[in-house]
Parts: structure tokens; sequence; C-alpha cells
């Protein structure tokens, strides 16, 4: 079970967008590639000579690398063991390798005004649709997990009015799809 936690996004369910996402918490259990836990089927081998992309996994010595920042690729850059290896590549974290966050729920407290979607059992909670997140970390380093997307229902709506008479609605929702992390460049 892994739990992340952000400030900012959105949720758009039936069509309308919230207007603010305050905070939100995401509890998921993830599966590990099956292999080994740093496994990758897009890691190839590390090789000279080779043009490599922000983003590209490879191999090198039994542990897998993310390729940080576009090259062509020399001794002096080889994952682990080149003079400058850690200008074009980092060690991939346990996060890089996971096959995908199948099951997952997420709480959301959003702000809303006047003119914003109204928090309606009748409306939300029959959505066959379901809502659309998408959750900011407020990570923006690249290689580091910018946001995360996917689609869920409603499960629980708790509505509450603060003393300026902003409606506050904390939501609950179960994933109906998987969540996908998406990396800042």
């Amino acid at each position: 079970m892994a739990v992340f936690h952000g400030k900012g996004g959105s949720v758009t369910f039936n069509g309308a967008q919230t207007d603010r996402v305050l905070r939100w918490s995401i509890e998921a259990s993830c599966d590990t590639t099956e292999a080994t836990p740093m496994a990758r089927a897009d890691a190839s081998a590390w090789a000279l000579s080779t043009a490599y992309s922000a983003g590209d996994y490879v191999s090198n010595d039994d542990t897998i690398y993310r390729c940080i920042t576009a090259h062509t690729s020399s001794a002096d850059d080889e994952p682990g063991t080149g003079a400058n290896w850690t200008t074009y590549w980092s060690e991939a974290s346990w996060k890089w390798n996971l096959a995908g966050c199948k099951r997952w729920t997420a709480t959301v407290e959003c702000e809303l005004d006047d003119a914003g979607p109204d928090p309606d059992l009748g409306t939300d909670l029959v959505d066959d649709d379901g809502a659309t997140l998408v959750l900011k970390t407020g990570l923006t380093g690249a290689g580091e997990v910018d946001y995360y997307t996917g689609t869920a229902v409603v499960t629980g709506i708790s509505p509450a009015a603060d003393k300026d008479g902003v409606i506050v609605v904390t939501y609950t929702f179960t994933g109906s799809g998987a969540l996908t992390e998406h990396t800042a460049s």
C-alpha cells in the first residue's frame, strides 16, 4: 500500500469541473513487474554511442537507470561508473518500476463557488461515467511525478461551509481504472 499526498488539481464529473482542489490523498495498491522489484520490460542494456532520450531506461551491472538528460552515450556517462554519469542518469527508484496502481481510493477536498458544481448525492453518486481526477504533486524536477490522473466513482460527499460562505466539499472516490503517473520533463 502506497499513500500519496498533494495540493492542487481538478475533479470533473457530470461535465462540470470543481473550482479548486485544496488538498488530496491517495491510497494505492500497486503491482510490481514480474522479474524483480527493479526490473523493467523496456530497460535495455546500456550501450556506447547510443542516442538516449530523457525518460529512457537502461540496465547496467544489474541496476536500472533512468535517463534524465538526452545525449549520445560515451564511456564518460556510463551509468553507475562513468565520471559524469549523474549528469545523464539517475538510479531508478521503486516508483518508476510499478506495473500500475490498479486499486486505489482518493480523498479530495475541493472549494466550490456559487457557479461551481453542486455537491449532489442524487447526481454525483449515480454518474455512470464516474469522475476524472487530475491531482498535482507540486514536484517539478525532471523525473519527478508531476501529477496523477485516473477515473473514479464517487463513494462519499461531505459538504461544509466556512465562515465566509465558501463551500468546501470532501469527496471520497474509488478508482475505476488504473492510476497513472505523469512525470515532469
